[in-house]
């Protein structure tokens, strides 16, 4: 396992435990550049919203105003929520082999994710 690889994995174990403070800590991620990008996926992580992402655009494009109303409200129940959050989290995890990611994230915060990986794999 290579060094963005355990810092992903690191950063989605502090996630799921509900403990994504602890990225702050020098003893868990030693390196401030790693501690900046670990900030970035926990933000991420903790506004996560998948009907704002562009999976979920695509799903609803072309279809009408009712149905994704109806599409919408189902990804807001909160058993479908967490469902989604987690798959989002898992996507953190796999990041440095796979960009799964950036398909469950609006267009904007794909661009903070590719700058976070860069200065992950710089540093690596």
């Amino acid at each position: 396992m290579n060094q963005t690889q355990l810092l992903l994995s690191k950063v989605a174990i502090l996630i799921r435990a509900g403990d994504s403070e602890l990225v702050e800590d020098r003893k868990i991620i030693p390196l401030a550049n790693e501690r900046f990008a670990a900030r970035i996926f926990v933000q991420l992580a903790k506004d996560y919203d998948y009907t704002k992402s562009k999976e979920f655009i695509a799903l609803t494009e072309g279809k009408s105003a009712a149905y994704a109303k109806a599409l919408k409200r189902r990804f807001q129940e909160p058993v479908c929520r967490a469902k989604k959050k987690a798959e989002f989290v898992e996507a953190i995890e796999a990041l440095d082999s796979s960009e799964q990611i950036l398909i469950l994230l609006p267009e904007e915060a794909s661009v903070s994710v590719k700058e976070a990986l860069k200065l992950l794999r710089e540093n690596a």
